[in-house]
């Protein structure tokens, strides 16, 4: 008896210092690591290592940032993450680092809004306050765990993503033109205007929320306009990489291209010096995130000058939504100013003051504009 005692507390004590270890590994191994600016399987930017400043020390913002890069830059971070996602569905878990997994297989991210509507309304309507000379509408998209809730698995506790939306609506000032893209694709909800694997709309539900910008900004739009070509039925997006559950078959990838050939364009990407003749960038159709095949994905600041006879300048202030709607607003404007806040850190106002902007609007989804910062920051600066 004594010793099967000893020989479990052998292997107790040999567990333990192998344990111990691995993590002394792990750890020595991470100080050498090189960090990473971009998660390719989560498809987000990582945090790099905080400047330490005394201010920031002090309100413990640095702490804060500090624990975040830890988090983002552990040594085969990627791994451990997939790891834990393959046991959480061994487990029968429906719900694997943020994202549900629901009927279907598709794959849901939650909506967990930390920046209220009132704050949101605050700063959209001290914008159009201070330019009332433009044009400005709002289109705000939902996500699919909002309009596709019957989908949803039994047990997933969701807040009703449909009241924030209304209630932001309310809360804005007439001269702010809604665009009511909850209507429009709720009555397309049975066909396919969202990924199963990504969190974005597809080409299709850019495609409805377009028309209903169409009816708000006073566009004739008519069907025969634009023709659809699959471009890729190996997308898988960023939900299946962030879940890591990939039991699914992958998602088909479309864009639209206008019949009438006769309308060019060059893109400017400004901060990286590069040039395009199209918005879409067909070369990343080989990389792991296709999705970025719309406007070679996010940047701080792309200037479109179209030959479009329609002498008016749109400025877009957007997140990645608005990436694969942009290529149907080109025939009409002869100019399009498009700003992502979450990258880009110049003067907003001297930008609309020098660029002749006409029209604005504000395209986001409902996930980012009630979690993200960075457009009150970008406009109260």
């Amino acid at each position: 008896m004594k010793r099967v005692i000893r020989r479990k507390k052998i292997t107790y004590e040999m567990m333990m210092s192998y344990g111990f270890f691995i993590v002394l590994t792990a750890a020595f191994l991470f100080s050498f690591h090189p960090d990473r600016s971009f998660s390719d399987a989560e498809n987000r930017v990582l945090r790099t290592f905080p400047q330490f400043h005394i201010e920031s020390f002090i309100d413990r913002r640095f702490q804060e940032q500090f624990t975040e890069y830890k988090s983002d830059q552990f040594f085969m971070r990627d791994s451990w993450i997939h790891m834990k996602s393959r046991l959480d569905i061994m487990l029968g878990k429906k719900r694997l680092n943020g994202v549900y997994l629901g009927k279907g297989d598709q794959l849901f991210e939650d909506f967990a809004p930390s920046v209220s509507g009132e704050n949101l309304a605050s700063v959209i309507n001290h914008f159009a306050d201070t330019y009332p000379q433009l044009d400005i509408m709002f289109l705000l998209a939902p996500n699919p765990i909002s309009i596709w809730q019957e989908r949803l698995p039994m047990s997933a506790p969701v807040r009703d993503q449909k009241t924030y939306i209304e209630e932001l609506h309310g809360l804005l000032n007439e001269t702010v033109k809604w665009v009511d893209a909850y209507s429009v694709l709720e009555q397309h909800k049975e066909e396919d205007i969202y990924y199963h694997s990504d969190h974005h709309w597809t080409s299709l539900g850019a495609y409805y929320a377009f028309h209903a910008y169409a009816d708000v900004a006073g566009i004739e739009v008519k069907e025969e306009d634009w023709k659809c070509l699959l471009v890729s039925d190996t997308f898988h997006g960023t939900l299946t990489g962030k879940s890591g559950y990939t039991g699914r078959s992958s998602d088909e990838l479309y864009v639209y291209v206008p019949t009438d050939t006769s309308l060019q364009y060059i893109v400017q990407y400004i901060d990286e010096q590069e040039k395009s003749t199209s918005v879409y960038k067909t070369e990343n159709l080989n990389k792991h995130d296709q999705y970025s095949v719309f406007l070679n994905g996010n940047h701080p600041l792309i200037e479109i000058d179209t030959t479009s006879s329609v002498d008016k300048h749109l400025l877009v202030i957007k997140d990645s939504y608005a990436n694969s709607m942009i290529p149907f607003l080109l025939p009409y404007y002869n100019r399009i100013t498009v700003v992502d806040p979450r990258y880009y850190n110049e003067d907003l106002s001297l930008l609309i003051k020098e660029n002749g902007i006409t029209d604005v609007l504000f395209l986001y989804n409902a996930n980012t504009l009630f979690q993200d910062t960075s457009l009150s920051m970008m406009i109260n600066e």
